[in-house]
């Protein structure tokens, strides 16, 4: 009753006052019968006295203005608003009302509003002394002991923001987050309220754009050098006749294009490996969107709940599942690419393996995180655009070297410049041990598989054994410790953790290779096929029902539980993902096979990469900018998934001419022992195998066929 009474007060009180204002615009007007059935249904329904509503309103404007700040610009600034809104003044009852209010769906567990961003910028104070300023708010520890552990049960992890009453505020220009950090505590402290527990974080924006700084013009410098030096090689290539420098056409658009669409296959080739990477790509997509939403406040938090809490969601939270298949690809490419060029008399230096795979990686990654710490922040502005692209902003500014040394796993989500990009320090790790794990398998098989399976089991071990100890859950695979206390995890991140379905690629890998090169005799019946089949889709199958245990809401923390599930679980699923590479490419997968192999898979795998690193901050700049709250719905997460997987194809596109290819083919073309040797040949998918783990591609400059 109290949330009504206010809220109808308040409407009230700017319908009757509205045209008090002398230099009204024409949005401001309000017809006058308006008023008068306003005036009419105020006194029938609420017949209080004026003075009555207008100390009601003096004594909520000193809440949300802040007049308890300590002595300065912002109190004096602040106490002049609250007069000019006890005067009625348009500027001032602008700011009240940008503030937020009482919102709705309260039994809903809405607890958050983000005010209205825009009308509190535009906010001038008469003699431009002062502007509107946005303040967000995130409170903690005011909620009753019963919903704060609720909350606290329902979040993934300690600091997600599930359980903070978020509001905002409109204050004075001339504030910052610490005046209103003491008047919060002024002001709810003379409540009576044991402020001991509260916490506030405070995320201010102003308006008018934000300067350039000097990191913003090397930004600017650097892709400028980018573009002219793309179209600087496409006019060379376009307009030279006969023999090409291959050095002077690296860049070039015209060369690069035709890379990128190229979709010819040779025997050689796993080509089910091409639509695997695409179909997993767009699962971690559909993930990241929802982690993202979740950030946001939403109109309907029970809705999140039960959406939460489906089992369907399974194949979401599977996601942690599917960078397993990714490094079991990695694994599989890997093995094949480098035996086979062994086998075929080519002394491949170690040292220049690891030196091409760098300058694969580091390019693209080095352009998104330039981006990330400089020009990113000044894409677009909102209510929890500064929270949360600030703090990007920061840990780029901080963390850069970590991403470039492909370390950044070792330090945990938390303390990541680019997130996403915990996946290509692993692989990369991985890609170095590889030969430790080759050479072996090359010169004495025997005693290589024996060595892969020593490898396997220990890794899964170890993973089993911090699962049981650390708590490591599956739900995302982010979070470890006991439920309403779970931190973020370097668990999901560890590169021993992703050793066992490495080793088990490197092992398929060689298995294919010996089979297509006639040393090993695989020939499966019908029967053994259909035996097969029913087994891979029984482990994949049965690896999704176990994973909604941890989902449902009556789950309790198991450590023999989750320790199953690491050691065991985890295991049949890769095993089963592993057969249906196999199958696929020894003509046993029939459908699906021909689906997963289909020529157009193979310019979108070489784009993963791109992607890849593309589409967390394409999800991050649509969702931060967002202006209220939103509802989260099942058919709107497909639909903007869509959006995403079509919108980062056509970024990474770009990614893909501008950086990724020329720099491959530079590096490339100065590792080769003389610069007239002609180029390394690569697989008809236009990748190299021993790159396909992350869908980088290699560039192919292979005569065309005649």
């Amino acid at each position: 009753m109290m949330k009504v009474y206010w809220n109808f007060t308040w409407f009230l009180h700017l319908i009757l006052h509205v045209q008090a204002e002398e230099n009204w615009r024409p949005y401001d007007a309000v017809d006058s019968e308006v008023i008068q059935k306003a005036r009419d249904f105020q006194e029938a329904m609420m017949p209080l006295p004026g003075y009555v509503i207008n100390f009601m309103m003096k004594t909520t404007a000193s809440l949300y203005l802040p007049i308890k700040a300590d002595l300065g610009l912002c109190r004096s600034h602040s106490q002049y608003t609250l007069h000019s809104v006890l005067k009625s003044e348009m500027w001032a009852l602008r700011m009240i009302d940008a503030s937020s209010k009482v919102p709705t769906g309260l039994l809903d567990g809405c607890i958050q509003d983000l005010g209205n961003y825009d009308q509190c910028l535009r906010v001038e104070e008469p003699e431009q002394r002062f502007t509107g300023q946005h303040c967000l708010v995130d409170a903690r520890g005011l909620l009753p002991d019963r919903l704060e552990t609720y909350f606290k049960d329902m979040a993934w992890f300690e600091d997600y923001p599930w359980g903070y009453i978020t509001f905002s505020l409109c204050v004075p220009s001339s504030c910052d987050s610490k005046d209103i950090i003491t008047h919060l505590n002024n002001v709810l402290g003379a409540t009576g309220l044991n402020m001991s527990m509260a916490k506030f974080d405070v995320f201010c924006s102003s308006d008018g754009p934000r300067s350039f700084r000097t990191k913003d013009w090397v930004a600017v410098g650097v892709y400028t050098t980018i573009v002219f030096l793309v179209i600087l090689s496409t006019l060379y290539e376009s307009r030279t006749s006969g023999k090409k420098s291959e050095l002077l056409s690296s860049f070039s658009v015209i060369s690069n294009w035709r890379e990128l669409k190229d979709m010819r296959v040779s025997s050689s080739d796993i080509s089910c490996i091409n639509g695997l990477r695409v179909v997993l790509a767009f699962l971690v997509m559909i993930t990241h969107r929802v982690i993202t939403y979740r950030l946001l406040p939403t109109f309907n938090y029970t809705t999140n709940l039960e959406i939460r809490n489906n089992p369907w969601m399974a194949l979401l939270w599977s996601s942690n599942l599917a960078t397993e298949i990714f490094f079991l690809i990695a694994g599989i490419v890997r093995a094949h690419s480098f035996l086979q060029k062994r086998r075929s008399g080519k002394q491949l230096s170690i040292i220049k393996q690891y030196i091409q795979r760098y300058f694969r990686l580091t390019p693209s990654m080095a352009a998104m995180i330039l981006l990330s710490s400089t020009l990113l922040i000044h894409l677009s502005n909102g209510p929890v655009w500064q929270k949360y692209m600030g703090v990007f902003e920061l840990l780029c500014n901080c963390l850069w070297w970590s991403n470039l040394l492909h370390i950044s796993n070792c330090l945990g989500i938390s303390l990541q410049c680019r997130p996403e990009t915990w996946f290509l320090a692993a692989d990369f790790q991985l890609f170095v041990m590889s030969p430790l794990l080759l050479l072996p398998l090359f010169y004495q098989p025997k005693r290589g598989l024996l060595l892969l399976t020593g490898v396997f089991l220990l890794s899964t071990a170890i993973k089993t054994a911090d699962s049981f100890f650390k708590l490591l859950h599956p739900e995302l695979g982010l979070t470890e410790g006991s439920k309403g206390d779970r931190l973020l995890s370097t668990g999901h991140f560890n590169t021993v953790h992703k050793v066992a379905p490495f080793v088990v690629g490197v092992a398929v890998g060689y298995f294919i290779l010996e089979v297509k090169s006639g040393r090993i005799k695989f020939t499966l019946s019908r029967t053994a096929v259909s035996l097969c089949w029913l087994l891979s889709t029984i482990s994949l199958v049965f690896t999704l029902w176990f994973l909604t245990l941890f989902i449902r809401p009556s789950y309790e923390d198991s450590p023999w539980l989750l320790a199953i599930n690491a050691g065991l679980v985890q295991k049949l699923w890769v095993f089963g993902a592993a057969w249906i590479v196999v199958a696929c490419t020894f003509g046993y997968g029939g459908w699906l096979g021909k689906c997963l192999s289909w020529p157009g898979f193979i310019p979108l795998a070489r784009l993963s990469f791109g992607m890849y690193l593309i589409h967390v901050t394409l999800q991050g700049v649509q969702v931060f900018r967002s202006r209220q709250s939103h509802n989260m719905d099942a058919f709107d997460i497909l639909f903007q998934c869509i959006a995403d997987f079509v919108i980062s194809a056509g970024l990474a596109t770009v990614l893909y001419l501008a950086v990724e290819a020329p720099f491959c083919r530079v590096i490339n073309y100065l590792l080769r022992p003389s610069v007239v040797a002609k180029a390394v040949d690569t697989n008809a998918n236009g990748t190299s195998a021993d790159q396909q783990g992350n869908g980088v591609p290699e560039i192919s400059h292979r005569k065309k066929d005649k």
